[in-house]
């Protein structure tokens, strides 16, 4: 696949699906923000300047971005404290990779992606986060890692067609997973101070000891399963159906 990253400190990123190869329009009033360009002959790499200069008042920059559906590729973001909201159903991307310091990050697929993901990467530190439809990335690895901030990841969507792992590491903060009751979903919670504050039960059922399963596992176990792992130092949980 081809790679392709995005590099932006400050301002508002958005991402969505375009016809072919990347297209966009960046636009900043701070010269030493403007951006550059860089092709090669694996991938693009646009990159914000003068990256950690930090906020100055009345700047503003600001990147809108579309990535081709026509050809696999592999996307880097790293957003720094800006704004970032990516919706990347449709497009056929190989690996995800998103690092965000804070600000907010939406990450959204509402269609089945052209071709299966191996992994998404999401690494944010003072980050609120929503992530949506994430089974319609029909990943095969999920890792999160997280300092502190809202949480909501919803794993709706077309479904599972294999099984899944993730891993979740939270800080502080609060995260709610949603899970579609009809998906083999195994939740393990483990947590220094964090606790479970609700769990919906018409989607999932305790088996104790930090364990919970959507209602469906015990009917139909040869089903895809993904299996969550998920360690909080002090974020608690809720577990929601979709």
């Amino acid at each position: 696949p081809a790679l392709v990253a995005l590099l932006l400190d400050t301002g508002r990123l958005t991402v969505g699906v375009g016809d072919s190869g990347v297209s966009g329009t960046l636009s900043t009033n701070i010269g030493r923000w403007r951006p550059t360009v860089q092709p090669s002959e694996t991938g693009i790499v646009v990159q914000q300047g003068s990256i950690g200069s930090g906020r100055i008042p009345g700047g503003q920059n600001q990147w809108d971005i579309r990535l081709g559906a026509d050809a696999p590729i592999s996307l880097t973001t790293n957003t720094g404290r800006a704004e970032a909201r990516m919706e990347l159903g449709g497009l056929a991307l190989a690996a995800l990779e998103v690092t965000s310091e804070g600000g907010s990050l939406n990450l959204g697929f509402r269609q089945a992606l052209a071709q299966p993901a191996r992994r998404l990467i999401l690494n944010t530190g003072q980050t609120d986060l929503t992530a949506t439809g994430l089974l319609n990335a029909d990943f095969a690895e999920l890792s999160l890692l997280s300092g502190s901030g809202q949480h909501l990841i919803s794993f709706d969507g077309a479904g599972l067609s294999r099984t899944a792992n993730g891993r979740i590491e939270l800080g502080s903060g609060a995260l709610t997973l949603r899970a579609d009751p009809d998906v083999r979903v195994r939740i393990t919670f483990r947590s220094t101070v964090g606790r479970v504050q609700r769990v919906d039960s018409s989607a999932f059922v305790s088996l104790g000891g930090g364990v919970y399963e959507t209602v469906t596992t015990a009917t139909d176990p040869e089903a895809p399963l993904l299996t969550l792992e998920i360690f909080s130092t002090s974020a608690d949980l809720t577990l929601e159906g979709v």
